[in-house]
């Protein structure tokens, strides 16, 4: 096997006569690329990996978005850098076309051009191909272009890698290679893998990555995610968790969420730093806690703790985006858990999955659904058959307040929220369009699966070529629950986007998960 150094000098001599500089980035990519990509794919796999991301790479380059990058001389050839770098639009407009979330936020106008430059992130990544690493040092360079002082205070005190799971490097070629074949097959958003992989390698100031690299951030994308969340609402001085709610501005007719943070251990101690997060809920009314509009947070329980020895009239606070969200329940939908049912349905799909027809299987998944709304097209919105039961429990902060947090998601603990996933936009569709009705058990050749309901210890299983959808009933605050519970390639529908645009931005960006509202 060729070294890619000698390839590299030979192509670069192809360019100084020919001046074709994208040719030669790709004959690398796909060549030389064969030495990286054999650590995670088969040798044919391999192959057929890199034919297929060299189209992603061609298209973002005839969309003025990367350029090739290729020596001066044959003589530097050998280690000079060599693939692609960003373009001032590139740099500019990748990141922001991939996460409506930072792109909406009212903070933009303080996310200047110049201003993030000297926070590191307005840096154009490199796609070196002619780098010798293979992806196990990536996260050591985390923040490589981020000023000193921040990347020591975000990596010491906030590191979303530090419980991330170990996955063998084939089924992470396997993954990678899924999520570029899903980026072709979607309809209309095929660019979107390539700009959200090198622009979480940019404002995660990874500033150069190798084909190894972009492996890891395609795979492990949700972690990056994090990070560059993380990062940037540091920068700004506001909770990470703040920029969910400029993703769903345009679906909730404007209005802002607020904080969503939501901390497992020292709650009460912790709420005392909340103090512009806090909006009042209610008052303590006999001892109980009399909650302003109820009616529209059907099946919240809300409970203060004995010891908090709450007092007639009191105030009681919630954190400002939980509280908005459990108002967005809804209202119209049956929620009475059944113990029988659960029991029942959950006995027929773990006996099914082992002595049942397969045919006959996908029809009790679906057991006691029920379908209210429908898109545009015409595809199904499921409502789930119960409203989960989401408990809010009040404890007093050493200031005296009494602030509420959420305990209890149907039959799940909350885990800190993550600034995971990638939110979907309005999509525009008005009108009904044959050819964006959904049909069957696949989308372009991809097996297709519905999740209603996960009881406590089940795990979702995802393979490679798999997507997901799980439905919430148009429940917000089970969407923003699920959004960040799952640690993979999580999409979020909005409202006002149809079910056909959601799956094709969601291929489009590699996810493999579809958190799907119905609202």
């Amino acid at each position: 096997m060729a070294d890619v150094g000698d390839l590299a000098s030979e192509l670069v001599g192809d360019v100084l006569s020919s001046g074709d500089a994208l040719s030669a980035a790709v004959k690398l990519l796909v060549k030389g690329g064969v030495t990286i990509a054999v650590f995670y794919l088969d040798r044919r796999a391999c192959q057929q990996f890199l034919e297929e991301i060299q189209t992603l790479f061609v298209r973002l380059t005839k969309l003025a978005y990367l350029t090739p990058l290729i020596p001066t001389t044959q003589k530097d050839a050998k280690t000079a850098q060599m693939g692609w770098i960003m373009t001032s639009a590139g740099v500019d407009e990748l990141f922001f076309n991939v996460y409506a979330d930072i792109k909406n936020t009212p903070y933009r106008s303080e996310l200047s051009a110049d201003r993030l430059k000297i926070f590191g992130v307005m840096e154009p990544v490199v796609v070196n191909l002619n780098s010798r690493s293979k992806g196990t040092q990536i996260r050591k360079r985390l923040g490589a272009t981020w000023p000193t002082q921040h990347r020591e205070q975000m990596l010491q005190h906030i590191n979303p890698f530090k419980s991330m799971p170990t996955i063998a490097k084939k089924d992470m070629g396997r993954f990678a290679r899924a999520m570029v074949r899903k980026a072709l097959k979607s309809p209309e958003h095929t660019d979107l893998l390539l700009a959200r992989t090198l622009g979480l390698a940019q404002f995660c100031g990874l500033g150069e990555v190798s084909l190894a690299d972009m492996i890891e951030l395609m795979v492990h994308a949700c972690h990056y995610e994090s990070t560059a969340r993380l990062y940037l609402a540091a920068l700004l001085g506001v909770h990470y968790t703040a920029f969910t709610g400029y993703a769903l501005v345009n679906s909730l007719n404007g209005q802002v969420l607020g904080s969503l943070e939501n901390p497992i251990k020292k709650f009460a101690k912790l709420a005392e730093n909340f103090s512009s997060s806090l909006m009042q809920i209610g008052v303590v009314e006999k001892g109980k806690p009399r909650i302003a509009h109820a009616e529209d947070m059907p099946n919240v329980k809300f409970k203060i703790k004995g010891a908090a020895r709450a007092k007639q009239g009191e105030a009681i606070y919630m954190i400002s985006g939980w509280a908005e969200a459990l108002r967005h329940r809804p209202k119209n939908h049956p929620h009475m858990r059944s113990m029988a049912r659960d029991l029942t349905v959950g006995l027929a799909k773990d006996v099914g999955k082992s002595f049942v027809p397969a045919p006959l299987l996908k029809k009790m998944t679906s057991l006691g659904r029920n379908v209210y709304k429908q898109d545009v097209h015409g595809n199904n919105l499921y409502y789930s058959s119960e409203l989960e039961t989401i408990e809010v429990r009040i404890r007093r902060t050493p200031g005296g307040q009494l602030v509420g947090k959420i305990s209890q998601f149907g039959d799940w603990r909350p885990a800190p929220f993550s600034g995971r996933g990638v939110y979907g936009v309005r999509c525009g569709c008005t009108q009904a369009d044959p050819a964006k009705l959904m049909t069957g058990s696949k989308f372009n050749d991809f097996p297709l699966y519905h999740v209603y309901k996960l009881r406590v210890g089940e795990k979702m299983q995802i393979e490679y070529d798999d997507t997901f959808f799980h439905w919430t009933a148009g429940d917000l605050p089970m969407i923003l629950f699920w959004a960040n519970g799952h640690i993979t390639g999580t999409y979020i529908q909005v409202a006002g986007e149809c079910l056909h645009c959601a799956t094709s931005r969601a291929y489009g960006v590699g996810c493999n998960l579809i958190i799907a509202g119905g609202w």
